[in-house]
């Protein structure tokens, strides 16, 4: 689970172990060393940094164990709802990735990459030829 507190490398600061308090304090810590002043947030505990509240929320989520969303159908959560999407199609049997060459589908798309290079390789060189 998530710890109760974490320390800013910077400045020291004891913060509340919330995705939203790190946020700020990575975009507000005085001290942080931003090695191009673009960065508007820096982690308070390693060398990420990012241009965007989004993906530095993320990031912060992996250091303190926060993990929003909650399946309803089992007991996976995870960081991103873009992975929640992909986790539910599991339960609902959606495939939205088919190959071009046969009748097989899949709920992710690396899962298809896969099949068309174990699968389908010649076609896949001979349209490369073609272009």
């Amino acid at each position: 689970g998530a710890q109760n507190s974490q320390v800013c490398q910077f400045c020291k600061l004891s913060l509340l172990a919330d995705s939203i308090v790190l946020l700020n304090h990575s975009k507000d810590c005085t001290n942080a060393s931003r090695p191009d002043l673009s960065f508007r947030y820096v982690c308070y505990t390693c060398d990420y940094h990012s241009y965007t509240s989004d993906r530095m929320r993320h990031h912060i989520r992996t250091h303190i164990g926060e993990k929003p969303y909650k399946c309803d159908y089992c007991d996976y959560c995870c960081i991103q709802a873009s992975a929640m999407k992909i986790h539910l199609r599991k339960h609902s049997g959606e495939k939205p990735f088919t190959c071009l060459y046969c009748d097989y589908s899949c709920s992710q798309s690396n899962n298809l990459t896969c099949h068309m290079k174990l699968k389908h390789i010649n076609q896949l060189y001979e349209e490369t030829l073609n272009l």
